[in-house]
């Protein structure tokens, strides 16, 4: 008996909140929906039907009852509209970037790891990139001072011609140029490899830290 009672109860319930629902979203209702927008002067303005001039401003919908049914936005702007679309474009490239390091600083942690099976072995090559450079930087200052030594030979021949109230000789005046130039090209190549020393130093510290981060971690 009390289950027949509640299962009347219950449809009487979806019933009333059927028509309920039906009233509220049949086209009566929604016609007699206010809608307010706010015109040039700011103020607020309601009616029915938007007016066309501000139909792109936002507006909001109330029920007769003064309950908010809908809210529209404003339309963006054709510059809020390119603004959105740049920093979309620049968030895709970022990401783009991002992932490309990523994949690259992959490989290289893949050949550090193949590569070097202990920190000796990273230091020991290290040490012999080192000295490498510091041998060709060596043997370039030998280069350097003989050249030195050729030019003031070059140089002294071309005092002896001046003294002797002669023209330096074409030839001469060429091969002291020729010296300078090469002593300028030794010295430019000397200054080049301690520049490449620092760097290699610089990248040995962060490949070591690299390394030992990735030791820990596989």
């Amino acid at each position: 008996m009390q289950s027949l009672r509640f299962r009347h109860t219950a449809a009487i319930l979806a019933l009333t909140l059927c028509v309920v629902l039906s009233l509220c979203f049949s086209p009566e209702a929604i016609a007699k929906r206010i809608k307010c927008w706010t015109n040039d002067e700011g103020v607020r303005e309601c009616g029915n039907v938007v007016p066309p001039k501000y139909s792109q401003q936002g507006h909001k919908e109330f029920s007769k009852r003064g309950f908010t049914v809908s809210s529209q936005k404003r339309a963006k702007t054709k510059e809020e509209l390119e603004a959105e679309r740049k920093t979309k474009q620049e968030a895709t490239e970022r990401e783009r970037r991002n992932a490309q390091l990523a994949r690259e600083q992959a490989a290289k942690d893949r050949v550090l790891l193949d590569t070097f099976t202990t920190e000796e072995d990273l230091i020991l090559a290290h040490q012999g990139r080192v000295a490498a450079i510091d041998s060709h930087i060596n043997h370039t200052r030998q280069i350097v001072e003989g050249l030195k030594r050729g030019l003031s030979e070059l140089r002294a021949q071309a005092a002896g011609e001046e003294r002797s109230g002669k023209a330096i000789p074409e030839s001469l005046h060429n091969k002291i140029l020729s010296a300078k130039r090469r002593i300028s090209e030794n010295l430019t190549f000397i200054s080049e490899r301690h520049s490449a020393k620092a760097d290699l130093d610089g990248q040995f510290q962060a490949d070591l830290e690299r390394y030992r981060r990735l030791k820990r971690t596989n």
